[in-house]
């Protein structure tokens, strides 16, 4: 396709376009001075209404799927779904899962029930106006996560954590290094059903990523940290404003015997440490 191929009646997916390169052109549009949002972008679509947008005086209305939260601690008939939920996203989506391991999403689903209460506090689910559950999150004080149980845990999980600990400890030596809780906030599992859209779920990781920030603010923390393992929930970071702190290939991470236990890996796959200061919003306000 050409330049001259593309008109105002135009559709930015049939052009090709997909939730991914959605978020990194409404980065450029932003960089370049237009004020759009992703929400918007997905939602018009059309070349000739993403103008009317980005040149419009409400371009900064936020046009919310009706989606609802629920805290997982007050309605606890939601978790069994919320706990298959993450399992079955995780291991669609994470090589280390799905190509090396031999993890099934019941091992997946045994950690987080074992994990379950000392997290729920800040956990949540999203469901539709009808009930649909769509996304859900496990988050925490990373200090508590860090102290987990992990007897009978599956040992392929536990060689996730060491390697997960390995990229982020440097990070934690730079906003925590005494290691105290009540500053850093983990978005330590943020999943969405297998069966949604790709529009769907940028909708859905991004009122995730603000409610989580919203609690970690409240609860006067001073870093959210997430270990990202997709291009979007990644490229939604750079979106809000995170610092990507730390990068790596599990295909080339060595353990302390010097095996590679996620060699099966594809160089596709990465993991970031990103990182948002949560006196970014005090400046805002």
């Amino acid at each position: 396709m050409t330049t001259s191929d593309i008109q105002p009646t135009s559709s930015f997916a049939e052009m090709g376009g997909t939730s991914l390169n959605a978020v990194s052109t409404v980065l450029k549009l932003q960089e370049s001075g237009y004020t759009v949002t992703v929400e918007q972008f997905m939602r018009n679509q059309n070349l000739d209404a993403l103008l009317q947008i980005v040149t419009s005086a409400d371009a900064n209305t936020n046009h919310q799927h009706d989606y609802v939260i629920k805290n997982l601690k007050e309605n606890i008939e939601l978790i069994p779904a919320a706990q298959k939920l993450l399992s079955d996203s995780f291991m669609a989506k994470c090589e280390w899962y799905s190509k090396c391991g031999n993890m099934l999403a019941d091992d997946l689903t045994t950690v987080y029930e074992k994990w379950w209460d000392a997290l729920v506090d800040d956990s949540f689910a999203v469901l539709t106006q009808d009930g649909t559950m769509k996304a859900a999150s496990l988050a925490g004080d990373l200090t508590v996560i860090q102290n987990l149980d992990l007897t009978d845990i599956h040992p392929h999980f536990i060689t996730i954590l060491d390697m997960l600990q390995s990229i982020t400890t440097p990070v934690l030596l730079k906003y925590n290094p005494q290691n105290r809780q009540n500053v850093v906030f983990s978005k330590f599992m943020l999943g969405a059903a297998t069966d949604n859209t790709a529009e769907e779920n940028v909708a859905l990781f991004l009122l995730m990523e603000r409610k989580l920030r919203d609690l970690a603010q409240e609860k006067h923390y001073t870093i959210t940290l997430a270990e990202n393992v997709s291009p979007l929930t990644q490229q939604i970071s750079d979106y809000l404003g995170c610092t990507r702190c730390a990068e790596i290939y599990p295909c080339t991470w060595e353990d302390a015997d010097g095996q590679k236990p996620f060699a099966a890996c594809s160089m596709d796959f990465n993991v970031t440490v990103d990182v948002f200061e949560l006196n970014k919003l005090d400046e805002k306000e």
